[in-house]
């Protein structure tokens, strides 16, 4: 049996505040500092026209069991129309996302975070999570995909410029 999502790619998608500074010697030290983290999923979906990808629910299992948690559904979902020969259709779709609230404060020519710590487990929870995906057929049928842990998208907490 085959699944009905089938993943070409489960990523980690960062973003970055800028900040500009000048280090005690006088030269840019330009550092990027993360702010928000996106678990996206792209791939294709086979029977896109018979089961509700709208309304699936999604659960998030984190690398230690205590942390299950229930996502209403796909965040964003962009899903093309159903290609005739292979009956599948084109998926990208946002599976969670985080702002990460870190503390970055400029000090002495550098980029300083207090919550380095923080924020490196929330992205590693993230790195590290799997995601199961519940979707509806129009004919009464529930299925479940299983979906991750994302790989790849180069999500350091400082980057240097």
């Amino acid at each position: 049996m085959e699944d009905i999502i089938q993943p070409e790619k489960v990523l980690l998608d960062c973003s970055y505040k800028y900040f500009k500074v000048v280090g005690p010697d006088g030269r840019p030290n330009n550092t990027q500092v993360l702010t928000a983290i996106t678990v996206t999923l792209a791939g294709k979906v086979r029977l896109a026209d018979y089961i509700g990808l709208r309304s699936a629910t999604l659960s998030r299992f984190g690398p230690d069991t205590q942390s299950i948690s229930i996502i209403p559904g796909f965040a964003a979902l962009s899903v093309s129309a159903t290609d005739e020969k292979s009956g599948t259709a084109r998926i990208v779709a946002t599976l969670d996302h985080r702002n990460t609230r870190t503390d970055a404060r400029v000090d002495a020519g550098t980029v300083v975070i207090s919550n380095i710590s923080d924020v490196t487990a929330m992205r590693d929870l993230l790195q590290n999570s799997i995601y199961s995906v519940g979707i509806q057929a129009k004919n009464g049928l529930s299925v479940m995909n299983t979906l991750g842990p994302p790989f790849g998208g180069d999500c350091p907490v400082v980057r240097q410029k």
